[in-house]
């Protein structure tokens, strides 16, 4: 993460990739987004930053579990309201567990492949960091 803050002409725009088999893994890692990306703002302003989240883990925002992970809807529906930050939730991944659009904040970016979506901001030279619990 310090080194690209370093790059120098900086990126295009980053990527936080999340995907882990505990559903409530979003609890520990959308902050820790917003703290990355609230660093970036500050060193790199105007740079796009975008989180996909394409596993088991994004069913914590759903909102059937709202009860079960109190203000974590409303953390993400925070992060995806910031200046030049998307939140992507993988579609076809939420279909597998019988979810849709419908299912999650209108402001999450409920995408048909999360893999279609990482190609494209890898084609305009995104940087990536994959976020993993510390646990």
């Amino acid at each position: 993460m310090d080194a690209l803050l370093e790059t120098n002409p900086p990126p295009h725009g980053v990527m936080f990739l999340i995907r882990n088999e505990r559903e409530d893994a979003l609890v520990e890692l959308l902050p820790r987004a917003r703290y990355y990306i609230e660093r970036m703002q500050a060193r790199l302003p105007g740079t796009h930053m975008a989180v996909i989240s394409y596993g088991p883990e994004l069913v914590a925002l759903s909102h059937a579990k709202r009860a079960d992970y109190p203000g974590l809807q409303d953390e993400a529906v925070a992060l995806a309201q910031m200046d030049n930050v998307d939140l992507h939730l993988c579609g076809a991944f939420a279909a597998d567990v019988n979810l849709d659009a419908g299912d999650f904040p209108p402001e999450l970016d409920v995408v048909p492949s999360s893999t279609a979506t990482y190609q494209d901001y890898e084609a305009l030279g995104y940087e990536t960091i994959v976020l993993q619990p510390a646990w």
